[in-house]
């Protein structure tokens, strides 16, 4: 859902540099063709004009405040905010070179997870006698989402620094060995998408 905040972003970020694109090289390219080729005019020089400086700075200054904030206003919207108390909750644990997705069953809580247990066939170690495992759902690298229903997922590695990566939804953060970190977002597209790792294993994943 906050794709379209992100996109507009970026869109007036490039529109903007865009332009100052443009002004510059066309600028550049206008002196090289009046005076680069005849070979008889000649240069002034000055050390500094205060008045052309202070407008210049002035100019580009106004220019970043307003992007980095209007940066800012959407970068807070989506890592700021409280998700909705009935958010779908899933754990993700990156590894090379796989996702592991664990969803909590219907009673709503995560079985418990041991470091002992982890197995060729147990990557999270989790601890099936644990009462509240036993309906505990584990997928290799398939998350199925509801549409229009925010989700909150709770990154893991047991590894390296991995980035867990939805293009389409504009999501994108790391997970990083013993640390919990969680992020949210709501799907708003129906179809299947790639969860990609931004960091070093890419499409291994």
């Amino acid at each position: 859902a906050h794709g379209a905040a992100v996109d507009r972003v970026f869109v007036i970020v490039l529109v903007v540099t865009g332009i100052a694109f443009v002004l510059v090289q066309g600028a550049l390219g206008y002196f090289v063709l009046r005076y680069g080729t005849a070979g008889r005019e000649k240069a002034s020089n000055w050390h500094e004009n205060a008045r052309v400086e202070a407008i210049l700075i002035g100019i580009t200054a106004v220019t970043l405040t307003v992007l980095v904030f209007m940066g800012q206003s959407v970068w807070s919207s989506i890592y700021f905010s409280e998700a909705p108390e009935d958010s779908m909750v899933v754990r993700v644990t990156g590894q090379q070179f796989q996702w592991v997705i664990h969803y909590p069953g219907d009673d709503g809580a995560f079985g418990r997870q041991d470091l002992d247990l982890i197995t060729d066939t147990n990557y999270i170690g989790l601890d099936r006698s644990d009462p509240a495992a036993s309906d505990d759902v584990v997928t290799l690298n398939q998350m199925h989402l509801v549409k229009d229903e925010a989700v909150r997922v709770r990154l893991m590695s047991t590894d390296v620094i991995h980035n867990f990566h939805v293009p389409q939804m504009r999501v994108k953060q790391d997970a990083v060995p013993g640390m919990l970190i969680e992020i949210w977002f709501t799907p708003v597209e129906s179809g299947q998408f790639e969860i990609a790792c931004a960091e070093l294993c890419g499409l291994g994943h």
